[in-house]
């Protein structure tokens, strides 16, 4: 059963093609192996959506991201969420000019 559930959330990400949750799963995926990031990657949006996510206070991003390790990227996609919001008003495209906007 837990195989099934992991190879139904693996399938999910996979063909989730909204850029915002392009990004946040190769956010994720930095330094963390796959199986860990499909286990999360669910749970993290059901926590926090991209408004939410930027009006989250740290405290509440870093709990959310707990279990991934590098706390920094989680602090990273808080601080993308926020430009997401103030600069393109939710409306992220996946163009190569704004993700360098975007810090590290």
């Amino acid at each position: 059963m837990e195989a099934l559930q992991g190879a139904q959330a693996r399938v999910s990400m996979e063909e989730d093609t909204l850029p915002y949750r392009i990004l946040v799963s190769e956010i994720m995926l930095q330094q963390t192996q796959a199986d860990r990031v499909v286990a999360y990657y669910s749970g993290f949006f059901k926590r926090s959506q991209r408004v939410s996510l930027a009006r989250s206070s740290v405290k509440d991003v870093l709990l959310a991201w707990q279990g991934l390790g590098y706390n920094r990227r989680a602090l990273y996609l808080k601080q993308a969420a926020e430009i997401i919001i103030k600069k393109f008003h939710g409306d992220f495209q996946n163009e190569q000019s704004d993700i360098e906007t975007f810090p590290a």
